[in-house]
């Protein structure tokens, strides 16, 4: 089980202080990555002129567990008749839950370690330690990748780089301002701007929601 969302979470683990750089905004990424893949597959699109709204075009599972559970529940509440903008859901979603949940799938899978850290006699923290170095190094090759490969770039490293930008994701280990300036171009350039692809279109709005999510109350 791989996802954009999982990679986000397992890039932003850091080794030396065992812990979720920018947590909150990482659970926001999480959840923006989850439609974005599921605009990929053409189960999910944005819509509305004025105002953005999810819509589900096609309801059958995708394949992945992650992605259908959110497809499965973003139908639901479309049932009702009801219209929700990105960011709607991704305020109305349990950010940190959506960590917390990653984390455990990435210590099923081996690529983290979590152990408990009594901060106090009430307050109890969970340390996720990097196991598998090889795979976040990998998930930041796919950053390095679409700085080298610009606007030919795959749609899901675009959506990535974007994602960094859009929600401030502090990387471990991966400062380079020349490379920031480019993930801000793939929140905020051209790709995706003038609406003729619309999956393209959707996944550019996705990640603007993701960057306003952590403004909004719940």
């Amino acid at each position: 089980m791989m996802t954009l969302g999982l990679d986000i979470l397992l890039l932003t683990v850091d080794r030396d202080l065992r812990m979720v750089r920018d947590r909150e905004n990482v659970g926001y990424a999480m959840m923006a990555a989850d439609l974005i893949e599921l605009t990929v597959a053409r189960r999910v699109q944005v819509v509305g002129r004025w105002t953005d709204w999810l819509q589900v075009i096609d309801a059958r599972p995708a394949g992945e567990p992650l992605l259908d559970a959110a497809l499965a529940s973003l139908g639901a509440q479309l049932a009702a008749g009801k219209r929700l903008s990105p960011v709607d859901w991704m305020v109305k979603q349990p950010g940190r839950g959506a960590v917390d949940e990653g984390l455990a799938l990435l210590q099923a899978q081996g690529a983290v370690g979590l152990y408990p850290r009594r901060v106090t006699s009430r307050l109890t923290l969970t340390e996720p330690v990097l196991l598998d170095q090889a795979r976040q190094a990998g998930i930041r090759g796919r950053l390095d990748r679409f700085v080298a490969a610009g606007s030919a770039a795959d749609v899901l490293d675009w959506a990535l780089a974007g994602l960094v930008h859009a929600c401030r994701l502090w990387i471990p280990g991966h400062v380079d301002r020349a490379a920031d300036r480019r993930y801000k171009d793939a929140a905020r350039g051209e790709r995706g701007k003038d609406g003729t692809d619309p999956v393209e279109a959707s996944i550019r709005i996705l990640m603007q929601c993701a960057g306003s999510a952590h403004n909004r109350d719940p």
